[in-house]
């Protein structure tokens, strides 16, 4: 996806919608290459599901834009009161 960046931004996909596509092709639905059992490989699975989960909100999160000047205050806390 990196590689092909310039490329993948011209097409009217979003790269959610390359990701499951590529999914589905070397799945069991397209070409065969990706064969996992959901009850054998359970442990790799929550692991990949929690990679993706993490590598979702950090890019979420990089696609947020506040001004530079909220960003050094964004939260003050003084016990008991709390202001954001």
């Amino acid at each position: 996806m990196t590689l092909g960046g310039s490329f993948i931004a011209r097409l009217p996909l979003s790269s959610a919608m390359l990701y499951l596509g590529v999914g589905v092709a070397i799945g069991p639905l397209g070409l065969g290459l990706l064969k996992l059992n959901a009850f054998k490989n359970v442990m790799l699975l929550e692991r990949l599901t929690e990679v993706a989960l993490l590598i979702s909100l950090f890019t979420a999160g990089m696609k947020l834009e506040l001004p530079l000047s909220k960003r050094a205050g964004a939260f003050r806390c003084n016990w008991p009161r709390c202001q954001w």
